[in-house]
């Protein structure tokens, strides 16, 4: 519950950014289109940190947040998709070794990349949406949205939500 007193705006602050810094030094460090399929992987996972943490904020900026938010999660299963291919790509080609089916298992593997290549092209441009602000800015902002949502709620009649800080 981020209304907690418990909770520190600044450590989940800081937390947030350290996992948006993860993400996006990945990102930055390949080119999506080629990588090749452990990389783009690789980039799988900090996504969905981001993803998730960006849910469990969602109250600070609901508008904001929720676009992230789905942003992150379509990045995700794309590159999902992209990772099944791959693993199911790996298989067909060690393990179908039936001289008469070559050229249909090529066929496939050539269809596996093509579909790769394409999700990659799909989600290239929501990275660099998702990914567009240095890290260290991400600190500031929630900090600055938390302190706004305990304001908000502090005014006379303020409905709180379940989640919303304190």
């Amino acid at each position: 519950r981020i209304g907690s007193s418990k909770l520190d705006p600044a450590h989940v602050a800081e937390a947030y950014a350290m996992t948006y810094a993860t993400g996006r030094e990945r990102y930055v460090a390949i080119d999506v289109l080629t990588a090749d399929d452990e990389d783009v992987h690789g980039l799988r996972k900090p996504v969905q940190s981001h993803w998730r943490q960006t849910a469990l904020l969602l109250d600070l900026w609901p508008d904001a947040m929720t676009l992230r938010l789905e942003t992150a999660r379509r990045i995700s299963k794309a590159l999902g998709i992209d990772h099944d291919l791959s693993l199911l790509a790996e298989r067909v080609r060690d393990g179908l070794h039936v001289p008469r089916l070559s050229d249909d298992k090529q066929i496939f593997l050539d269809h596996c990349s093509a579909r790769q290549l394409q999700l990659r092209q799909e989600t290239d441009p929501w990275l660099k949406r998702l990914y567009g602000a240095a890290p260290e800015t991400w600190g500031e902002v929630l900090t600055n949205w938390w302190d706004a949502a305990r304001d908000e709620m502090a005014q006379p009649g303020a409905r709180a939500s379940h989640s919303t800080p304190v």
